[in-house]
């Protein structure tokens, strides 16, 4: 499930943050859409990509357990013709699960996707998957302060309007996800959603970035960073 303020980001920042021009303007709870998920990528016009991350085929040092698929079996990589290739450390942050946070990545790809697909094309662009999972620690009311996961989106917001800056064109961003959900690989251990599951119960709680993100579909803007 995801959730999407369906923008149309201006081209102009002013000293308050950048301004969005919102065509609907979605909570995090209007919008719920089923889709097949896929965990942290950027997903442009439908097509999924991993992470950008740095590949050889020479395994890296052993990572930790807890990144590690919760499963006693052998595994091969979820990514289609991977098997034999292996990521490489660069010293950039990661998410909960070991991927790396390169938000000027995502400027990269639509810049070149606009330039040489959509925009010959005349086709728009959305992102229509883009998310993290994190260390979800709730307190005593269950209400999770995910300030990474709130730092990731506004990042990669603010990616996505360089980017349009830059003369894609962009019409959307989707964040993954709504809910807390069963991943296909690493089941119930690692959690994407805005709002918080708790699976004993199925209470639903929004976490920060729910609240941060419904300001910035309500406000059409996103926030001056401190």
């Amino acid at each position: 499930m995801q959730a999407s303020v369906s923008p149309r980001y201006s081209r102009s920042a002013s000293c308050k943050g950048i301004a969005l021009t919102l065509r609907n303007t979605l909570t995090p709870w209007d919008l719920i859409v089923p889709v097949p998920p896929h965990g942290n990528r950027a997903c442009v016009l439908g097509a999924c990509a991993p992470p950008t991350r740095a590949s050889s085929g020479r395994p890296p040092a052993p990572t930790p357990a807890a990144r590690e698929a919760p499963v006693a079996r052998l595994q091969s990589s979820p990514v289609p013709a991977a098997d034999g290739v292996f990521s490489r450390p660069r010293g950039l942050p990661v998410t909960g699960m070991g991927w790396e946070v390169q938000p000027e990545g995502l400027t990269r790809v639509l810049v070149r996707l606009h330039e040489e697909y959509s925009g010959p094309a005349g086709v728009t662009l959305y992102v229509t998957e883009n998310g993290a999972a994190y260390e979800d620690t709730p307190d005593g009311s269950g209400f999770v302060a995910d300030d990474e996961r709130r730092d990731f989106f506004d990042l990669h917001l603010r990616a996505v309007h360089a980017a349009i800056a830059r003369g894609a064109d962009v019409r959307g961003y989707f964040a993954w996800s709504l809910l807390d959900n069963f991943e296909w690989a690493w089941g119930y251990n690692q959690r994407f959603g805005i709002v918080r599951v708790d699976y004993d119960t199925q209470v639903r709680k929004p976490k920060a970035s729910a609240l941060w993100y419904a300001k910035v579909a309500e406000n059409n803007t996103l926030p001056a960073r401190d």
